[in-house]
């Protein structure tokens, strides 16, 4: 895969540098599907990658916000999947003695879980895409450092590394999920673990939605912003490995496992022992 870069007037395949690289043709862009508003927050070139006779735009994280695909947030208050993903949180954090007690929320919606973790001693800090998400987490959660950011950008360089990484219901909304799970390690310091959770999907499970009709209702294309990525133990447990994990620990939760809503992977990229869970 070669990167090409492409300005929005002139739609041509150059180099890093502006000119055609040597020997290549010019590669047509089509831009008619582009929402107007990326070009105004483009302050230059977007990324083209070409892989097996088909053009990928990619925009970087600041020009990303203009075009409108971020998930929307009308308040402050937890979700409904909070009511089953903050108990196992909260088993994961209370035994632990941490070094710093500093954590990260990769994708933290309207801030919500930043302060639970705020509430029990640590020092947080979260990123998410959605401006309304943000507005509402500043205006309720002053006490909790929360900034606007992507997991295509480079975290660990602006923020640092963190004892405690989580990342709550957020990977299956990306297009690049390597791309995210290559963040979400980098976020992880020395002794530290990854706390990230997604729907569960499994045989049992996915038989069971067709046979009750619910299939449609479960993979809708019809929820803008909504799941792209549909995990299973198997899926997730090689990319997270793939992207550098040395251990990893899952845990099924929200009804019978075999019908779970949600699946929780407990992260370690040093070593660190994961102790097991049922």
């Amino acid at each position: 895969m070669r990167t090409f870069k492409v300005g929005p007037a002139a739609g041509i395949a150059t180099d890093r540098f502006g000119t055609l690289m040597p020997g290549a043709k010019a590669i047509p862009v089509r831009l008619d599907n582009v929402h107007p508003r990326a070009w105004l927050a483009n302050s230059g070139p977007i990324s083209v990658f070409v892989a097996r006779r088909c053009i990928v735009l990619r925009f970087p994280a600041r020009e990303a916000k203009g075009i409108g695909m971020s998930y929307r947030y009308h308040d402050a208050k937890p979700t409904y999947s909070n009511a089953y993903l903050w108990p196992a949180l909260e088993r994961e954090i209370q035994p632990n003695s941490w070094a710093r007690k500093q954590a990260f929320d990769l994708g933290c919606g309207n801030g919500t879980t930043c302060d639970m973790l705020s509430k029990h001693g640590f020092d947080v800090t979260g990123v998410d895409t959605s401006s309304s998400g943000i507005e509402h987490a500043k205006t309720a959660f002053p006490h909790v450092r929360i900034e606007i950011g992507s997991a295509y950008d480079e975290l660990a360089s602006r923020y640092g590394t963190f004892d405690l990484v989580v990342s709550l219901e957020v990977i299956e909304h990306c297009m690049e999920p390597r791309a995210f799970a290559k963040t979400f390690l980098e976020l992880i310091a020395p002794g530290g673990i990854g706390f990230l959770s997604t729907p569960y999907h499994g045989y049992l499970k996915n038989v069971a939605l067709a046979v009750s009709g619910k299939m449609d209702r479960h993979f809708t294309v019809l929820w803008d912003g909504g799941h792209i990525k549909f995990f299973s133990v198997k899926t997730l447990g090689a990319l997270l490995r793939e992207a550098g994990a040395q251990q990893v620990r899952f845990e099924r939760i929200g009804r019978l496992p075999q019908l779970a809503k949600s699946m929780i992977a407990v992260v370690s990229k040093n070593g660190v022992r994961l102790g097991s869970k049922s």
